[in-house]
């Protein structure tokens, strides 16, 4: 049984990396057996470990054999909602990201963005076969991380001595990705700059944003997400 000391450590940690009690338990414990990369980075931010550390952490993310249990390349967070009604709109916006290499739904906070985002990305996400790349980008507030996490989200790895944007480029220049911005709004120049970057040199990367305006970006679709 955890002593008291036990439980302060947990819960002092925990606030440190931005997570709740039960989901560093649940890392912990072994119950969440492949939690997001981000959450391993706070929680290695939150220990100060150091590369060599962190890249240990995250090896232990695909478990003993070295295999993750979900795909390496892009795999989906599992919605925490049933989907409910938009039916009509799921088949529009399918045609519209066949045709738009940006998609963006924009609506107030609330409305749906993100879960509608992600159920159209699991409706495509066969036609995308180098992966899909989902970046949740309410829990940062530095533009810099951006492009770390989509490294991560996609599995690229990022050698030293060389720009994250260069590396990133280089890989996505001839693939056919889908990268999904989740919660623009706070990093939206960032987010706008990295879009058009992409867009013009990656000739067959889709990306799908939700915030709550527009991103501004030439050859933007823009698609304004009601209240049900």
């Amino acid at each position: 049984k955890p002593t008291a000391a036990t439980l302060n450590l947990a819960k002092e940690l925990a606030e440190r990396a931005g997570l709740s009690v039960r989901a560093l338990s649940d890392i912990e414990r072994g119950i969440s057996r492949a939690p997001y990369r981000a959450t391993l980075d706070r929680l290695a931010s939150a220990l100060d470990l150091d590369a060599g550390r962190r890249a240990i952490l995250h090896r232990a993310r695909h478990g003993p054999e070295g295999r993750l249990p979900t795909p390496t390349f892009g795999a989906l967070p599992v919605p925490l909602s049933s989907f409910i009604g938009r039916g009509h709109e799921l088949g529009q916006l399918r045609t519209r990201l066949e045709s738009a290499r940006l998609l963006t739904l924009v609506g107030v906070g609330g409305v749906g963005k993100s879960r509608l985002a992600l159920q159209v990305a699991a409706m495509v996400e066969s036609e995308y076969p180098d992966g899909v790349a989902f970046v949740e980008l309410a829990s940062i507030d530095e533009a810099e991380l951006i492009l770390h996490l989509l490294t991560r989200a996609l599995d690229i790895p990022e050698p030293p001595g060389r720009a994250v944007v260069d590396v990133l480029i280089e890989t996505l220049r001839s693939q056919r990705v889908l990268v999904i911005l989740d919660n623009c709004e706070h990093l939206i120049e960032a987010c706008a700059q990295l879009v058009s970057r992409l867009l013009q040199v990656c000739s067959v990367v889709h990306v799908l944003a939700n915030h709550r305006e527009t991103l501004a970006v030439l050859g933007e679709v823009t698609w304004r997400v009601a209240g049900l």
